[in-house]
């Protein structure tokens, strides 16, 4: 028999514990469940996986499940006194499957996921609509604008299992075929997507002098923490019309 340990991670009054053993093919599952502070208690072994919100003050968790051709994304939270259990994606997992997951949309507020088609609040249950981003979240997407009405992906061509406007199929080939310069140039590709409209602009900059681009998986083991390194490169401005523009740093 191979070695156990146990896991526990908490968000505010409420815990998740997973207890795993290791086998030859690695740590395996042996049992996971949530309480709260207050003496509630729910199974988690419903759930594939989940995972808290980077901020420690918000009391959620994400956890998603597959069943048969389903994706279920599910969150648990806490609600007044009791654990709470919300769905918040049921879809054909042979359709982005695991890429619309969600996302944080923030590593510092920890309230909002970002799916292809929604920001989703953990605390409140309250859905915003995105239109027009060029590819599901996982991967590529990397900031939100404070009113959540910009979206920042990182990458040029994207290749997707979803109908696109016209507008952004023009806009992705016109990225595509600009690829093979801007790779062999040191330059990367930021798209800039209006969620109420689905309109997008392209930024450009030099990798030579933005070292934070691509994942130092040395300095920053947890992807987590090197999003929340790109977040703070990503600066928001106020334009002169009241909206947000990212600028680079």
């Amino acid at each position: 028999m191979g070695e156990s340990k146990t896991v526990e991670i908490e968000r505010g009054r409420l815990k998740y514990v997973r207890t795993m053993r290791q086998t030859s093919n690695g740590w395996t599952t042996t049992g996971s469940w949530f309480t709260s502070k207050l003496g509630k208690r729910l199974d988690g072994d419903s759930f594939d996986g989940c995972d808290a919100s980077p901020n420690e003050s918000v009391e959620a968790f994400v956890c998603f499940r597959f069943e048969d051709i389903r994706m279920k994304i599910t969150v648990v939270r806490m609600l007044g006194d009791e654990i709470e259990v919300a769905t918040v994606l049921d879809s054909d997992s042979r359709i982005g499957g695991s890429k619309n997951a969600g996302e944080w949309a923030s590593q510092e507020d920890g309230r909002w996921l970002v799916f292809k088609d929604f920001f989703y609040n953990v605390v409140s249950d309250q859905r915003i609509e995105v239109k027009g981003l060029p590819d599901y979240p996982a991967q590529s997407y990397r900031a939100a604008s404070p009113d959540l009405s910009k979206v920042v992906y990182f990458g040029d061509c994207f290749i997707s299992d979803f109908e696109m406007s016209p507008e952004l199929r023009k806009l992705r080939e016109g990225m595509c075929s600009e690829s093979g310069a801007d790779s062999a140039q040191g330059r990367a590709s930021f798209w800039v997507t209006d969620t109420s409209t689905g309109s997008s602009e392209i930024i450009k900059i030099e990798l030579a002098q933005n070292d934070w681009v691509l994942w130092d998986r040395q300095r920053f083991p947890a992807r987590r923490d090197w999003l929340k390194h790109v977040q703070s490169r990503i600066v928001w401005e106020r334009t002169a019309t009241g909206g947000f523009a990212p600028r680079f740093y």
